[in-house]
């Protein structure tokens, strides 16, 4: 009895910390505008590789598919920070995890239930075999039937490993808080590079290596290579960008401290958008190799 007060206490607490945080109205519209980004690309995407395109039209749909490739990066970095941001003090794993679990894994696990049903079970015939049933669990790592259904894999592995990022948060704060603003700035600014470096490294090796690792290896690495875009390290400098974001605040209070200090996350958000951007743009010259151009 005493333990179960001890829950609904610190989950009382939770909530009264979390409904005294101000709304972040810019989450409101990076948000629409991300969806917005990722609803273009699936419309583009159904054109983008039709056979029957003129050259003139698949260039311009490419430029517009790449120029559009920023909705799913800011739906992870909106995620971290609003995580960062809600639950900058002490955390309780047990009741995180139990919310998200029930919020956003059980959903996808009746989701991917229904796709396997739908497609494997109806349209490929397989409902009848029990032998086959087994073909569920596959799709909970890898969903092809229902394709969109990666960012939950990818993302609740983020939420599994939040309480590292909040304590990585909390050290870098720390360490900031020892330095004058002017030798803080440098350091972010460092840091700042680096995170957009080695992403710069990531996209690169992602792009024009991995497809031929994924080629050359066999089974359960092809597997992994083939869906990397499935595992939390390929978003993991943008997850890093929006904790980077919070730590930089000059206290954890409330939203005016996030809109404070701008100049340091203008700054070094310039280094790691060019970056971005320039992964973006060399990307677009493999997709204008298909025949269809």
């Amino acid at each position: 009895m005493n333990n179960q007060q001890e829950d609904t206490g610190t989950k009382t607490a939770e909530l009264s910390v979390r409904r005294t945080k101000e709304r972040i109205e810019e989450v409101t519209i990076l948000r629409a505008l991300a969806f917005l980004a990722v609803t273009l690309q699936h419309c583009i995407a159904e054109y983008i590789y039709r056979a029957d395109i003129l050259p003139a039209d698949s260039i311009m749909l490419a430029m517009l598919f790449h120029f559009t490739r920023f909705g799913t990066p800011t739906f992870v970095f909106l995620s971290g920070l609003i995580l960062f941001y809600n639950y900058s003090g002490k955390l309780d794993y047990r009741s995180f995890i139990r919310k998200r679990f029930g919020d956003i894994f059980v959903p996808f696990l009746w989701w991917t239930v229904i796709y396997w049903v739908a497609v494997d079970g109806v349209i490929g015939g397989k409902l009848a075999q029990p032998s086959a049933w087994i073909g569920i669990f596959p799709q909970l790592l890898v969903p092809t039937n229902g394709y969109h259904l990666w960012f939950i894999i990818m993302i609740f592995q983020f939420y599994l490993l939040f309480p590292l990022f909040s304590r990585a948060v909390a050290f870098f704060r720390d360490r900031l808080k020892r330095h004058p603003e002017g030798e803080s700035f440098g350091r972010i600014a460092g840091v700042s590079a680096l995170l957009g470096l080695a992403y710069l490294v990531l996209m690169w090796a992602s792009y024009y290596r991995m497809p031929d690792w994924a080629a050359s290896a066999n089974g359960f690495w092809s597997a992994v290579i083939s869906y990397r875009s499935s595992y939390f390290v390929m978003y993991f400098f943008t997850f890093c960008w929006a904790a980077f974001a919070r730590s930089v605040s000059p206290d954890s209070g409330s939203l005016r401290s996030m809109r404070r200090g701008g100049r340091l996350r203008r700054s070094s958000g310039r280094i790691f958008g060019s970056v971005t951007m320039f992964c973006a743009t060399r990307r677009s010259e493999s997709i204008c190799k298909f025949p269809l151009i």
